[in-house]
């Protein structure tokens, strides 16, 4: 897989996909220098008031014409204020894009759970496990968004050929959410799925739990068939228990530089062995004929358990999964 500079982008606010050199330009300099404008599109999108005012806009131009930073970057120049500016707005909603979008390519998530709050959860609980040392592990730096739930990995070297960084971006909804067909259309978009549920749904059979999460699962295998999916199976501090005696789950894994294939598959040969015994067989049938490339995952996102895997433990493993799947690592 290698990451192509000229490319067809994908907004990571509405999906819109566009020719990502053709992008306009949003004046980055202060209100005092350069008074914002009404921005329509903008504020509709976001739900702001219709007064609401964003940097002026300017006008991308032909590719062969466009003012360059070092290695290809597209920057130009404010039409009003002359300030030279490298931020992008999507054509269609006008969303800052991120501007590591320049460098490396864009891969969207969704992140399905029983609620949304819960996948904020996991990406707050992802994110403060790569701020202490995965991004390291790596060989990258995190570099945040303040307008979108996700973040960009800039990486030391060169990946996925010649490109600098990854940037991802993730797409939280409730269980309930995928009736909509809107948000299903959405969210097909992506380039993998995340299903969030809570552990003990894989040991208790007959709890109303149980019965959401396979409704759940079914919804999303029809949804998003054939996409990379990763079930993670959350609170895997309370499980002690319910495991027996040797599991691979109460190992602490040693990720380092990436995703270790063969824990990882003895992980969720495991947990896909719970939900065979809890669900039966025909429900691992239907997840391996609609998704192929498909894995589970015991989660912990509890702080400060006492349990010996604290600190949000195996919170990293399912982007580490997906980044091989991808094949950047």
């Amino acid at each position: 897989m290698t990451w192509q500079k000229k490319r067809e982008e994908i907004c990571p606010y509405c999906f819109h996909k566009f020719p990502y050199e053709m992008a306009d330009f949003r004046c980055e300099a202060l209100p005092q220098v350069c008074a914002p404008e009404v921005d329509a599109p903008y504020a509709t999108f976001f739900n702001l008031p219709t007064s609401a005012k964003m940097g002026k806009i300017t006008p991308a131009v032909a590719p062969g014409k466009l003012q360059r930073f070092s290695k290809d970057r597209g920057v130009a120049k404010c039409h009003a204020c002359a300030t030279q500016t490298a931020q992008r707005i999507c054509p269609k909603c006008h969303g800052n894009l991120p501007k590591t979008l320049a460098t490396g390519p864009h891969f969207p998530v969704a992140v399905v759970a029983e609620t949304g709050e819960v996948g904020h959860r996991y990406l707050a609980s992802l994110q403060h496990q790569l701020d202490r040392f995965g991004a390291h592990d790596l060989e990258a730096r995190l570099e945040s968004f303040p307008d979108i739930s996700g973040f960009a990995l800039v990486f030391d070297k060169k990946i996925l050929g010649h490109a600098e960084s990854l940037t991802l971006s993730f797409h939280c909804v409730g269980q309930d959410e995928l009736k909509d067909a809107k948000t299903v259309a959405f969210l097909r978009e992506t380039h993998g799925v995340i299903y969030l549920h809570d552990g003990h749904v894989l040991f208790q059979e007959m709890a109303p739990e149980g019965a959401a999460f396979e409704a759940g699962l079914k919804q999303i295998l029809t949804a998003f068939k054939g996409m990379p999916l990763a079930l993670g199976f959350n609170h895997l501090e309370n499980w002690g228990g319910l495991l027996p005696k040797g599991s691979i789950l109460n190992a602490y894994p040693a990720h380092d530089g990436g995703y270790d294939g063969l824990d990882g598959q003895a992980v969720s040969k495991e947990l896909f062995a719970y939900m065979g015994a809890t669900f039966g067989t025909n429900l691992l049938r239907h997840v391996r004929a609609d998704t192929p490339l498909s894995r589970c995952f015991g989660l912990s996102l509890e702080k400060n358990t006492p349990h010996a895997l604290r600190e949000y433990a195996r919170v990293s493993d399912i982007l580490l999964w997906l980044l091989k799947t991808w094949k950047v690592l």
